[in-house]
């Protein structure tokens, strides 16, 4: 989950080891030459090893390495899929673990033999997160030596967000659950490398925590559809404000952190909810109406047949027709060059959002 560690970092120290690590890894750092063999099964599984003990055998990690084969995705990016995957997620439960794991990755790293990560995570920097220890490990001389070693470029760190702003994007987003569906939606996710935007009601997030904890650990976002499924606009101010609180007490119980974006049920929303929601009200613009149909068929035609680059879609992760459409939908959006991506992430690209303001799509300018 990507909430701050209960243990510290202590700033010096972490700068102190950034810096040995840069240093000393600057030699594995270089390109790899065009006559590099790429030996991407040896990478992917030697770093799902160190992170998860084993090898899962799924066609996620097939992707992985076919991504990497034909360069179409950077070490750090790979290891970042593995790293947040979901058997990161199950194998590291603990902040501790998740320290371990990143230092035993990164065990052919000078300051790891110098004893340095046994006391880096002391002291009282605020705010530190599995990511910022993520991208410690991949500043690491360790994971230098695994890319070279492997004939794989590693690329750069981008904070975490490996999108593309220039290609393509779509949001795809589901409301109402968590449900017994919804993890069929995350595998399939996760295979493609993939993301989306779940907004979770209050009665289901707290039988479903699970759920959401996995889906906020892999890199999809979490938002808030009000404790009971409530119209904002029905109901005074302080019974909107408490609907949106109960909400977010189930997913800071599951994350770590309250939820980054709301969708007001029936998309209703109006200055007074504007004022008390403190982050982005997120709509749509595709509407699949598998609430409607709740048919397989119809919400896979209804996305594929409508979606365009900067689409915000709408569904419902409380179906089994729709968690079965995304076995369709999600593999062939991903093959026509369509980056799966979260509100945050969409919004960083395309002009950003402000919390209270209300966002139906996001196209590039030129397109509007």
């Amino acid at each position: 989950m990507k909430k701050p560690f209960e243990v510290k970092i202590l700033p010096k120290a972490i700068a102190t080891l950034l810096s040995a690590s840069l240093v000393c890894g600057m030699f594995f750092e270089r390109s790899v030459s065009a006559e590099t063999t790429v030996d991407a099964e040896g990478f992917v599984n030697e770093l799902y090893t160190a992170i998860a003990g084993e090898v899962p055998d799924t066609a996620k990690v097939e992707h992985i390495k076919a991504a990497l084969e034909d360069g179409s995705i950077t070490g750090i990016e790979a290891a970042h899929r593995i790293v947040f995957s979901s058997e990161g997620f199950y194998a590291n439960r603990e902040d501790a673990d998740f320290i371990e794991s990143m230092k035993n990755a990164a065990d052919n790293d000078l300051a790891s033999l110098m004893g340095l990560p046994n006391f880096i995570f002391l002291g009282e920097l605020e705010n530190i997160t599995r990511e910022d220890v993520f991208e410690w490990y991949v500043s690491t001389h360790g994971f230098a030596m695994l890319c070279y070693n492997h004939g794989i470029e590693a690329g750069e760190y981008g904070d975490g967000n490996f999108t593309d702003p220039d290609a393509p994007m779509i949001a795809l987003t589901f409301d109402d659950g968590p449900s017994i569906y919804t993890d069929m939606i995350i595998d399939c996710l996760e295979e493609y490398g993939q993301h989306a935007t779940f907004f979770v009601v209050g009665y289901n997030a707290c039988d479903f925590q699970e759920q959401i904890a996995r889906a906020d650990y892999i890199g999809c976002e979490i938002g808030n559809h009000t404790n009971r499924h409530a119209n904002l606009t029905e109901i005074n101010p302080l019974s909107a404000f408490e609907q949106l609180r109960l909400a977010d007490k189930y997913i800071y119980m599951a994350t770590g952190h309250a939820a980054t974006v709301i969708r007001p049920p029936y998309g209703a929303y109006n200055d007074t909810v504007r004022r008390i929601a403190g982050v982005p009200l997120v709509l749509w613009n595709v509407d699949t109406e598998d609430w409607s149909t709740r048919d397989t068929q119809s919400t896979i035609d209804n996305i594929l047949n409508e979606v365009q680059d900067g689409d915000i879609v709408l569904m419902h992760d409380i179906y089994e027709s729709t968690a079965e459409a995304m076995l369709t939908v999600i593999p062939e959006l991903t093959n026509q060059g369509y980056q799966l991506v979260t509100m945050t992430e969409i919004a960083a690209g395309r002009g950003g959002m402000e919390a209270g303001g209300a966002y139906f799509r996001f196209r590039q300018l030129d397109d509007i």
